[in-house]
């Protein structure tokens, strides 16, 4: 394990002992902006990069955009963009709905 995925399970503890899981967290919140400026040092890599797509979708979501519309703003297809927010589905252990 690399000293950055260290640091960065370390920062998503942060978050979850703070607010209970990730996406309870607003996005002001000191320790999920550590999260994420953990993951873009960490961009290149195909973990990084699949990290940072997630959490660019994630808030495009909470903005209520179609996935469609996310596919556009992120410049991604539409089946990775879906992929992505099925694998953010499974990782806060519930279903997120097609749109």
């Amino acid at each position: 394990m690399t000293k950055l995925s260290t640091q960065l399970i370390e920062a998503v503890h942060a978050v979850e002992a703070k607010y209970g899981r990730t996406s309870n967290a607003p996005d002001n919140c000191p320790e999920l902006r550590a999260c994420h400026q953990i993951v873009l040092k960490m961009a290149g890599s195909p973990e990084g990069d699949v990290h940072r797509q997630m959490i660019v979708i994630r808030r495009l979501m909470k903005r209520k955009l179609t996935h469609e519309a996310i596919a556009l703003k992120v410049g991604l297809s539409l089946s990775t963009v879906n992929k992505r927010i099925r694998q953010i589905g499974a990782g806060e252990g519930h279903e997120i709905a097609e749109n």
